[in-house]
């Protein structure tokens, strides 16, 4: 079964593969040892990343090598963000757990700690083990990018930059989403509406 795709994506002539291991089981490695084997006699590269390197950061890299200009790159990359964030909602039903899994693996592309929290600032799901206290200050700044959605964020500066979102959803629930400039600085911050089920998020992705 296996073969049979790899010979599928092979008649797309790609350009290789990159992988990473999570398990180490006796299936897993079959897999792998499979992978290798038709690889290298189709003369297709592998290349195995460790488990502290994240898929995007090899993502954003290829595309800025092979990509005729940033803007192309951008493109790409905000298309297979949005696929992949898509992939965690089915339908209008929110799958189990998808919210959390959704919440952490922001943080994998961001490069930031994600958090959720209610009307109350109580936290309801968060990319770390121990969430941050949300707390707007008073008169704190309105950011509105300058894009073509023009929505607006707060902006603010605690122990690191903040950057929140309030989410109305058809004015019954309201929503906090907060992202913390702790590990990176978020440069040249692109915008998208991401919407699923009940909820809705508004989504910060660094472009650099």
């Amino acid at each position: 079964m296996m073969v049979s795709h790899l010979n599928e994506l092979n008649k797309k002539q790609i350009s290789g593969f990159i992988v990473k291991r999570k398990q180490n089981t006796a299936h897993l490695n079959k897999l792998f040892e499979t992978l290798v084997c038709f690889c290298e006699e189709h003369n297709i590269p592998v290349l195995e990343l460790p488990q502290d390197i994240s898929y995007w950061l090899v993502i954003k890299y290829v595309l800025s090598q092979i990509c005729s200009n940033i803007v192309v790159a951008k493109f790409i990359y905000s298309k297979l963000t949005r696929d992949e964030i898509s992939q965690y909602f089915a339908g209008r039903a929110i799958r189990e757990k998808a919210i959390e899994k959704l919440i952490c693996g922001l943080e994998t592309m961001l490069g930031n700690p994600v958090a959720l929290y209610d009307a109350q600032f109580h936290n309801m799901y968060s990319s770390t083990s121990e969430p941050i206290e949300l707390k707007i200050l008073k008169d704190s700044p309105k950011y509105v990018p300058n894009i073509i959605t023009q929505l607006e964020y707060i902006r603010q500066k605690r122990n690191n930059v903040e950057y929140i979102k309030e989410i109305d959803i058809f004015g019954q629930s309201k929503y906090y989403l907060l992202i913390s400039e702790i590990k990176r600085t978020i440069n040249g911050i692109r915008f998208y509406n991401i919407r699923g089920g009940s909820f809705s998020f508004i989504i910060f992705f660094n472009s650099k």
